[in-house]
């Protein structure tokens, strides 16, 4: 029996040598412009495999440190590509040092430093100096118009068609001895159109009562009808008529529109009024 004997020879295998990504460019750092402080801006130039034409990294490790000579911390992972970074919540007046480094297959590039650079607020904001331009005109439009109406001139303000027809249609109800009828609508007294039926009630009820003309006002809102009898017995008070105040003609009648609606057809075809004032919300 013959023995045979198999050697395997020796075969070299080449090694693999894996090298780092290429480093990224010069890295900037600066404070931030325009803002209340506490943040800082970094730059950087792209790595040369950060390319299309590069073998492509993963991307960019940004470390930071108070001290030039470190320790320095991991803040940020960004995706290839990058090419800045805020970094924000930082102390105002103490200086900050950074370091960029790619990484690609969790091997990094030699680290590219930066700073310092100090983060500090700013009193005044650069981009917003058209607003304060404007408001410099303003102010000085304004003074030069409160110092001429003092020396006495007179201005001309264009006449509002609304308000004169208002004036009209109370002349014309006290010239027919009828009474004017005003309805603020059925909103609440925090809904804006409310809140201007109240503002225009006042104006007629102060003519109203210059013209010893009455005024019926019927209420959809307890909470209104409150409101406009204050806005009537104060209006009467301030043309030096309060006497002729009649708590009764600014009246609550229902919170249900449709019942409402045939109160206020009612008092038209019974009182007859000669102007009639919709104010405020309607829907149906």
């Amino acid at each position: 029996m013959t023995d045979i004997w198999l050697f395997a020879s020796e075969v070299p295998f080449d090694s693999v040598t894996v090298e780092p990504p290429s480093m990224a460019g010069e890295v900037l750092v600066r404070d931030k412009p325009n803002d209340t402080g506490g943040t800082l801006i970094i730059q950087w130039a792209i790595s040369a495999d950060d390319t299309a034409a590069g073998a492509g990294i993963d991307g960019y490790m940004v470390y930071r440190s108070k001290n030039v000579d470190g320790p320095y911390k991991l803040i940020r992972v960004l995706p290839s590509g990058s090419i800045s970074f805020e970094d924000t919540g930082l102390d105002d007046g103490q200086a900050y040092y950074y370091r960029i480094s790619s990484v690609k297959d969790q091997l990094e590039s030699q680290i590219v430093a930066g700073g310092p650079a100090i983060p500090s607020g700013q009193w005044y904001h650069t981009k917003r100096t058209p607003i304060l331009v404007l408001m410099i005109l303003f102010c000085i439009t304004a003074v030069v118009f409160i110092v001429k109406a003092k020396g006495g001139y007179t201005f001309y303000v264009r006449p509002i068609a609304g308000i004169d027809a208002v004036d009209e249609a109370i002349g014309r109800a006290t010239e027919m001895g009828r009474p004017i009828l005003y309805v603020p609508g059925l909103g609440t007294a925090a809904d804006v159109a409310t809140i201007a039926a109240f503002t225009i009630l006042g104006r007629v009820a102060r003519r109203v009562a210059e013209y010893n003309t009455r005024v019926i006002c019927p209420n959809y809102d307890p909470v209104v009808m409150t409101v406009c009898q204050e806005v009537v017995k104060g209006a009467y008070s301030s043309v030096g008529k309060p006497d002729m105040y009649e708590p009764k003609d600014v009246f609550f009648i229902t919170q249900d529109q449709f019942p409402y609606t045939a109160a206020v057809n009612g008092i038209i075809l019974r009182e007859k009024p000669a102007t009639n004032f919709y104010m405020g919300m309607f829907y149906a």
